[in-house]
């Protein structure tokens, strides 16, 4: 008689409790799935992956609150992201800094199940709406252009959730003239030729990625 293969174990996090319920309720519609913890901040999520070494991390990629921020580092893990995310180059950046799995939070929810599949072996699975953001600028501009880079990207979000070029600077430890060159180059890759122009955006970026 053959045994059922072991279920796949996922942690939760996204600090909107009503999502973290529907990803909890879509999972557990299978046998295929054991549900280790669900958390609303870094803090917490820190915490309960030393607690339970999980398989899949199901995640939002922008949580405001918690004492690590955004970003969880941890290369061995397999990631899901769920992000409201509209940004083409944004998204493209995720995807280039080695997030295969990214669905969107407006796509039906029946769509995590098969991403935690394909993060758990290592394959891509992309939602039907962040194909559409990405496919767009190819159907209507016949290419994509530069994205950005995820050093870019990360600069451009933190930059939406009120840090200054000296904040991000000694964050990452690294000199103000860098961080404004990366900027720079975040702006030209937009088509942004004034500051404003990129705090604005990044302002609305980080409103409505969460």
């Amino acid at each position: 008689m053959m045994s059922k293969p072991p279920r796949i174990r996922v942690v939760v996090a996204d600090d909107h409790p009503a999502m973290l319920l529907g990803i909890e309720c879509t999972l557990m519609k299978t046998g295929s799935f054991e549900l280790l913890a669900r958390v609303e901040n870094s803090t917490e999520l820190v915490v309960e992956l030393d607690r339970f070494p999980c398989d899949v991390l199901v995640s939002d990629y922008v949580m405001p609150d918690g004492k690590y921020g955004d970003g969880i580092e941890r290369p061995a893990l397999r990631f899901v992201i769920c992000t409201m995310l509209e940004n083409s180059k944004l998204i493209g950046a995720l995807v280039q800094s080695g997030f295969n799995c990214v669905l969107s939070k407006s796509d039906p929810l029946e769509h995590i199940s098969q991403a935690v599949n394909a993060a758990y072996q290592r394959q891509v699975y992309i939602s039907p709406s962040i194909k559409d953001i990405l496919l767009g600028p190819i159907l209507t501009a016949g290419g994509m252009g530069k994205v950005l880079s995820p050093r870019e990207a990360e600069i451009v979000r933190l930059l939406g959730s009120g840090l200054t070029i000296t904040e991000i600077a000694r964050k990452w430890n690294r000199s103000v003239q860098t961080i404004s060159t990366q900027k720079l180059s975040a702006m030209r890759k937009l088509g942004f030729k004034r500051d404003v122009e990129l705090f604005k955006y990044a302002g609305s970026w980080h409103d409505q990625s969460g």
